[in-house]
């Protein structure tokens, strides 16, 4: 019984956390808006170029927001964390510690939340960097 009861909260938690991302993400106005962001240039050249994540629409603009940009290398180790209080963001290719990414491919997860509704969207984005 211990063995069915373990396994029971464990998927009641992992629901519970599906759910969440659910809401979180597919909330209609946060999910409009959080379409309009885009990122360039991919291929990144972080030698000579700087990644601009920025609001097409400019639907963030003016709003009290959160923006958390967090990327991952293919095996989804953090690379580099940051939060910032609008857009555009930037990255030059750098991880948190200071080290240059090498060539690869890389995921860019952005997370935008407004501060006065609470509410949160997320995007993620694949992009190359290539010196």
């Amino acid at each position: 019984m211990r063995f069915l009861l373990k396994n029971w909260t464990e998927i009641c938690i992992r629901i519970v956390a599906i759910v969440l991302t659910f809401i979180t993400v597919q909330h209609p106005v946060i999910a409009s808006s959080i379409d309009s962001i885009i990122l360039y240039p991919v291929p990144l050249d972080p030698e000579k170029q700087t990644l601009t994540i920025e609001d097409r629409k400019k639907e963030y603009s003016g709003k009290s927001i959160l923006v958390h940009l967090q990327v991952y290398d293919i095996n989804g180790d953090l690379l580099f964390s940051r939060n910032y209080n609008s857009l555009p963001v930037y990255w030059k290719g750098y991880s948190t510690s200071g080290k240059k990414v090498s060539n690869g491919v890389y995921i860019v997860k952005l997370t935008i939340e407004d501060l006065d509704s609470g509410l949160t969207g997320k995007k993620l984005f694949r992009i190359i960097v290539k010196k």
